[in-house]
C-alpha cells in the first residue's frame, strides 16, 4: 500500500489552521520530526497514530487514507482497461459517455482527452468510411479537432502534444480544413528530427542494440505504412496514375520486405500490416474484374488475421512484470518485445469486422462480393469470420482484467496467480487485500515463479502482511535466482535483494564483500538499484577501497535511462514493502555529491 500519512497530515493541519509547532507540542516531538512526515521522508512511529489521529479528531482509516493522487491513477488505469474492453466489443458509444464524464472529473489529464477525440472518431468512421470509403466532415470530427487543439495549447508534454497534433491532421483532412491540415503537418516530427536517428552515445551496448533494433521495426513499419500511401491504399477519388498491375507491385514490395525483415516467419504484430496489404489487393483485384487473384489475396488476409490472433505470447519474466508479449527471433529485431497486450482482443476484433466490409455495401466492395460472392472459397472466408466475431467473449488478454485473471490463478496458471497478486497488492481492479495477495503469491511461489518468489521476499524482509523473517526472504530469494526460466537463470531483483541483506547484516552476518558479490551478480543484468549500491559501497569504502571515480561510475550506470527497469522518480511511486528505494532524485543527488568531491 502507498502511505500518505504524512500528505494527510499536511492537508488535515492546513484545514484546521494548525501549526507544526502546535501538532509537535501536542504529541511531545520535534517540529523537525513533523516536517520530515509531511515531506515523505519519515513516517511517524506507529505509538504516535492515535494521538495524531486525535489531535485532528479524525479515524485512523482517514488518517491512513491512500492519496487523492494515487486514487486517482487507479481510477484512470480501470477507466482505460474499460475503455479497451469496450472497444473490442464495439461499445464505442459507451466509451464516449465515461470519457465525457471522466474529463470534466481529471481536466488535466490530457491522455483521456485524447482517448474522447480518437473515441469520436472511430464512431465516425464506422459510420462513414463503410458507406463512402472515407472520413466525412461531422459533428464528432469537429469536437475531435477541437479537443485536439486544447491538449496542444496546454498540455506540456512532447509525447501527447505530437499525438494531437496526428490526430488533429486526420480531423482537419476530414473536414476539408486544408490550412489547418498545413498547420497539423507542421508540427508533427519529421523524420530527421526524430529519436530513431539520434542514438545516445552513453548507452551500454545492450541498450544500443535494443534501441537500433527497435528503431529498425519503426522504420520498417513506416516503410509499409509509406508504400501503401503510394499505392493509394485510402484513396477513391484521385490517385498518382499507377495501373492496377503497378499498384500490386508496390503492395507486393510491402509483404517481401516484412519476409526480409522477418525471416523466421514470426510477423508478430505487423501481422495487421500484412492484412492491410492483402486485404487492399484483394479490393483493387475487385475492381480489375480478376477474380482468382481477389479469392487469393483475400484468403491471404484472413490467414494473417488470424495469426494475429493466434501468435504465440510469452510472460515477461525478465522484467517480472507477469505481463504477456509477443517475442522475435529474426536477427534484425530478436531484442524486440512487443506488449500491447490490452489490445489484442481489440484488434483482432477489428481485423476480423473490417473484412468483414467485403459484404457491406459500399462500392468497391459491392464490386469485390459481385465478382467472387457466389464461389464456396469466399463463403467459406466469411464463414470463418463471422464464427470469430460471433464467438462468446473470446480469453481476455487485459492483464488488469481481474475476473479473468482470477479464473486462470483458479485453474492453476502461475503467471495469473502472480498477476492477481499484484492486483491485490496495488488495489487496481480490487480493493487492496495484503492477505490475499499474500495468498496467490505463495501458491505462485510454490510453483517456483521467480517474481511471486521475489516479491513474497520483500513482504517476509518488510513484515507486510507476514511476520518478519529475513531468514525467509533470503531462502526465498535464492531461490528466485535459482528458477530457470525462458532466459536463463538468474533473478536481478533476488540478487540485489540479497546483496541488500548481507550489506544490512540483516538476518545474516554483515558482510559487505558477499554483498557487493551479490550487488555484481546483478549488475549484470543491468539492474540499476544494485549499480546505485555498488557506487555507495566504493564512495564509502564498505568492503573495498574507497574510490570516487568507480563509485561515480556506478552511480552513473544507475542512471542512464533503462527500458526493463525503470528507476522510480520519487519516494511515493516505490510500494512500503519494496527494499529497492533508489529514486531518481537520490542517485542524481550521488552523481552531484561525487563529482563535487573529484573536483
Amino acid at each position: 500500500m502507498e502511505l500518505s500519512i504524512g500528505e494527510n497530515i499536511k492537508r488535515l493541519r492546513a484545514e484546521q489552521s494548525a501549526t507544526q509547532e502546535k501538532l509537535a507540542d501536542f504529541l511531545g516531538v520535534t517540529t523537525r520530526a513533523v516536517s520530515k512526515w509531511e515531506t515523505g521522508k519519515a513516517y511517524p512511529d506507529i505509538t504516535l497514530l492515535h494521538g495524531i489521529s486525535g489531535f485532528f479528531g479524525v479515524t485512523l482509516d482517514e488518517l491512513m487514507e491512500e492519496s487523492s493522487e494515487a486514487k486517482n491513477k487507479t481510477r484512470i488505469t480501470e477507466l482505460n482497461m474499460k475503455i479497451l474492453d469496450n472497444r473490442a466489443t464495439g461499445k464505442h458509444e459507451e466509451n464516449i459517455k465515461l470519457l465525457r464524464k471522466a474529463v470534466k472529473q481529471y481536466p488535466n489529464e490530457f491522455a483521456l482527452q485524447l482517448t474522447l477525440a480518437d473515441s469520436l472518431v472511430i464512431i465516425s468512421s464506422l459510420r462513414d468510411v463503410v458507406a463512402s470509403g472515407k472520413l466525412l466532415p461531422s459533428d464528432e470530427i469537429r469536437e475531435a479537432a477541437a479537443i485536439c487543439e486544447r491538449v496542444l495549447k496546454l498540455c506540456t508534454d512532447d509525447t501527447l502534444r505530437h499525438a494531437a497534433a496526428k490526430l488533429a491532421y486526420l480531423s482537419y483532412e476530414a473536414l476539408e480544413d486544408i490550412d489547418n491540415v498545413r498547420a497539423m503537418f507542421a508540427r508533427i516530427p519529421i523524420l530527421d528530427h526524430s529519436n530513431i536517428l539520434m542514438l545516445p552515445s552513453y548507452l551500454s551496448k545492450d541498450e544500443r542494440k535494443a534501441v537500433i533494433q527497435e528503431n529498425i521495426k519503426k522504420l520498417g513499419d513506416a516503410f509499409a505504412n509509406t508504400c501503401m500511401q503510394l499505392a493509394d491504399v485510402a484513396a477513391t477519388d484521385y490517385g498518382f496514375g499507377y495501373s492496377y498491375e503497378q499498384k500490386i507491385a508496390i503492395l507486393q514490395k510491402v509483404i517481401d520486405f516484412y519476409a526480409l525483415l522477418y525471416e523466421n516467419g514470426d510477423y508478430g504484430v505487423s501481422y495487421s500490416t500484412l492484412y492491410t496489404a492483402y486485404g487492399t489487393m484483394a479490393r483493387l483485384a475487385g475492381n480489375a474484374g480478376d477474380a482468382e487473384h481477389a479469392l487469393s489475396y483475400l484468403e491471404l488476409a484472413v490467414k494473417c488475421t488470424v495469426a494475429y490472433e493466434d501468435r504465440p505470447l510469452q510472460p515477461d519474466l525478465s522484467n517480472m512484470s507477469g505481463m504477456l508479449y509477443t517475442a522475435y527471433t529474426s536477427i534484425l529485431v530478436d531484442t524486440r518485445r512487443d506488449f500491447g497486450i490490452a489490445q489484442i482482443h481489440m484488434t483482432e476484433n477489428n481485423l476480423c469486422w473490417n473484412l468483414l466490409n467485403v459484404s457491406l455495401p459500399h462500392e468497391e466492395f459491392a464490386k469485390l462480393r459481385a465478382l467472387i460472392g457466389d464461389t464456396e472459397r469466399y463463403k467459406a472466408l466469411i464463414a470463418e469470420l463471422t464464427a470469430r466475431t460471433a464467438q462468446p467473449e473470446r480469453e481476455s488478454q487485459n492483464p488488469l482484467d481481474f475476473k479473468h485473471n482470477l479464473a486462470k490463478a483458479e485453474g492453476g496458471d502461475e503467471n495469473y496467480m502472480y498477476l492477481l497478486a499484484s492486483l491485490y497488492l496495488q488495489g487496481v481492479g480490487v480493493k487492496k487485500n495484503m492477505a490475499e495477495a499474500v495468498n496467490w503469491l505463495k501458491r505462485a511461489a510454490d510453483k517456483n515463479h521467480t517474481a511471486a518468489l521475489n516479491d513474497l521476499g520483500e513482504l517476509y524482509a518488510a513484515g507486510k502482511g507476514v511476520e518478519q523473517d529475513y531468514s525467509e526472504a533470503l531462502r526465498l530469494w535464492k531461490k528466485a535466482n535459482e528458477v530457470p526460466t525462458p532466459f536463463g537463470i538468474g533473478n536481478p531483483y533476488a540478487r540485489s535483494n540479497i546483496g541488500f541483506l548481507y550489506a544490512g547484516g540483516l538476518g545474516v552476518p554483515q558482510d559487505y564483500a558477499e554483498a557487493r558479490r551479490w550487488y555484481e551478480l546483478s549488475d549484470e543484468y543491468n539492474f540499476p538499484f544494485a549499480q546505485y549500491a555498488l557506487g555507495e559501497l566504493y564512495e564509502k569504502g564498505l568492503g573495498v577501497e574507497t574510490d570516487l571515480n568507480r563509485a561515480l561510475k556506478y552511480y552513473e550506470k544507475a542512471a542512464a535511462p533503462n527500458e526493463y527497469h525503470r528507476v522510480p522518480k520519487t519516494a511515493a511511486e516505490i510500494a512500503d514493502y519494496d527494499t529497492n528505494t533508489i529514486t531518481r532524485k537520490t542517485i542524481n543527488a550521488a552523481i552531484a555529491r561525487v563529482q563535487k568531491a573529484l573536483q
